[in-house]
């Protein structure tokens, strides 16, 4: 079982990282660093080498979809006024509201 759950949104991507930094390590990827950048969903491991001593990390990497959402027509504004936004999607969504 992986040691660490990871979530990333849809075409996004995350570094996954070991501690042991200043050893020999090999992720199941084929990088050697002690870092590597992923973006797909799946089980990650790395091995540390320090000579014949060796360490075995593994994540697993889920990807969440992107809210599909979707807003009312244009509306104009005067200045000083207001106008009500409606956004059709999920209720667990949070949202930012920012003029353009």
């Amino acid at each position: 079982n992986p040691t660490k759950n990871v979530e990333i949104c849809q075409d996004d991507s995350t570094i996954l990282k070991t501690a042991y930094t200043n050893l020999n390590n090999l992720w199941n990827n084929g990088t050697t660093d002690s870092i590597t950048t992923v973006k797909n969903a799946g089980y990650y491991w790395v091995q540390s080498t320090n000579g014949a001593c060796f360490n075995t990390d593994s994540f697993y990497v889920k990807l969440n979809a992107k809210p599909a959402i979707s807003l009312s027509s244009n509306v104009s504004m005067c200045e000083n006024t207001s106008a009500q936004l409606i956004v059709t999607g999920s209720n667990t969504y949070t949202y930012n509201w920012s003029p353009v």
